[in-house]
């Protein structure tokens, strides 16, 4: 193995939790409750209106209290929601506390990426909004990464094909030398594997979860046991090298 690449936004800064679920977490801590349904529509929504609102170099906190506000706006103009609170107090709120988890993650991430970087190299794919250098500057784990691909600068996302094309390009390295590492099987698993990269995926919390998996070749429940499995894929690929070596 030559390279990892990661998933950012459920991966590097949550550990498996998809975002829904961590603002929803974040909204109930809030003392506001939402019905499942009804917040992951008010998400979804929001998320497509974050097309090419940020600029890049807006920072993490700022990036998730615009994403609350939309989805504040949402829950009222759509559902007809209320809250205690004005909306902008309310945001800055729920933003701030993902903020600090967030932040709390990834200081244990940092470790595992350090210890990563010096044997391989690193890269980031994500469906972000034009400010993931930023926001990894910010986090403190830029420096890990030669490659970061952020689908708003790209005009590429995932889980289409060619920007894992593009990654091969640029990283100069056949696909069965890389491993993909993410949260999401259909944006993560699928296309990198039909590509022949090597899959890691990254199961924690979501709304679904797929009903075959085929497409990992290893599946962890938290980021903390990737080393573990990352040498568990290397001592297999040694032994196949030496099988084919002696036929």
């Amino acid at each position: 193995m030559k390279a990892v690449i990661f998933d950012f936004g459920g991966t590097l800064d949550t550990d498996g939790v998809h975002w829904s679920i961590k603002f929803l977490e974040a909204y109930h801590n809030a003392g506001v409750f939402i019905p499942e349904k009804i917040f992951r529509n008010a998400y979804i929504s929001a998320e497509r209106d974050m097309a090419g609102r940020l600029k890049s170099n807006t920072g993490l906190e700022d990036t998730l209290r615009m994403q609350v506000s939309l989805q504040l706006k949402h829950l009222v103009e759509d559902y007809n929601c209320r809250f205690y609170d004005e909306v902008p107090s309310l945001a800055k709120e729920i933003s701030r506390s993902c903020f600090n988890e967030v932040k709390r993650n990834v200081s244990l991430v940092r470790n595992t990426l350090l210890r990563l970087s010096r044997k391989y190299e690193l890269g980031v794919i994500s469906n972000f909004y034009g400010n993931l250098l930023q926001v990894l500057k910010e986090l403190g784990i830029r420096e890990f990464f030669s490659i970061v691909m952020d689908s708003e600068v790209t005009g590429l996302r995932k889980p289409d094909r060619q920007i894992y094309h593009r990654l091969l390009k640029e990283i100069l390295l056949p696909a069965e030398e890389i491993i993909m590492t993410g949260d999401s099987y259909e944006n993560d698993m699928l296309p990198a594997k039909s590509l022949g990269y090597r899959t890691i995926w990254l199961r924690g919390k979501a709304w679904k979860y797929p009903e075959e998996f085929s497409s990992a070749d290893f599946i962890i429940g938290s980021f903390m046991e990737i080393e573990e499995v990352i040498e568990i894929m290397e001592r297999i690929q040694c032994r196949e090298s030496l099988s084919h070596y002696r036929k």
